[in-house]
């Protein structure tokens, strides 16, 4: 087991990329490639006007900012952001499903 640029852990050959399930008020984002112990600040929503800041922040340290799941059909995780700021958008799973939390991959696409 060895540190690769202190965000990506070597286990037996398989890379393994430190990141964080960012859970704000109005939607989730993955920050990707942060360094060990890194934590990305939470408490804010969209009306607050600081997501660009966290957005620059993960990719300063080199990271990838990614909209996760933002088409899932529950309150807590209606994804409020402009899409522009991030690198990528998740589409989660299999392409149709009953899951919640993989709720509309197509309209997810679409997005990019």
């Amino acid at each position: 087991m060895r540190w690769a640029n202190g965000a990506v852990l070597v286990v037996s050959s398989v890379p393994v990329i430190l990141g964080q399930e960012v859970t704000t008020r109005t939607g989730h984002w993955l920050a990707l490639g942060v360094r060990y112990g890194r934590v990305v600040d939470w408490r804010y929503g969209v009306r607050d006007g600081v997501i660009d800041r966290h957005l620059d922040e993960v990719r300063r340290g080199g990271g990838l900012c990614v909209a996760t799941h933002p088409h899932a059909p529950y309150d807590s995780d209606t994804f409020l952001y402009p899409y522009e700021g991030f690198d990528e958008v998740e589409v989660n799973g299999p392409w149709s499903s009953e899951l919640p939390w993989q709720a509309d991959n197509e309209a997810a696409l679409g997005e990019c």
